[in-house]
């Protein structure tokens, strides 16, 4: 039996075959985790990864060792602001750290800076 935390509730799962532990935690929304332990993701205004799994989020944020408390601020969304170099730099320069989310196609990348822009 699993003792699931954060509302998280003991289901039995046979997929994984004989000699596997059944007892896994269904975990409510926001939380993962073995037992539902990880702490909820913080809220980003981002259109590329709303679509996607909280996984990816919970990748980046360990990849960039920003703090789930953290708040996120959206400064340039170029849908939203334009598409213009001029227009990311007159609202994200001098804004740290940073960071870039891209999606081309099916492909999301993108990249982390520690330092102000300008």
């Amino acid at each position: 039996m699993k003792n699931c935390q954060n509302l998280g509730k003991t289901i039995i799962d046979l997929k994984d075959g004989p000699g596997s532990d059944p007892y896994k935690c269904e975990c409510s929304k926001q939380y993962s985790g073995d037992l539902c332990k990880i702490v909820p993701l913080p809220s980003v205004d981002s259109a590329i990864l709303s679509g996607e799994p909280a996984d990816f989020l919970t990748r980046l944020i360990s990849w960039t060792g920003i703090t789930s408390s953290t708040i996120w601020n959206l400064c340039w969304r170029a849908t939203k602001h334009g598409w213009t170099v001029s227009t990311f730099h007159e609202n994200c320069d001098f804004k740290k750290p940073t960071v870039n989310i891209i999606k081309v196609g099916n492909f999301i990348f993108g990249g982390y800076a520690t330092e102000s822009w300008k």
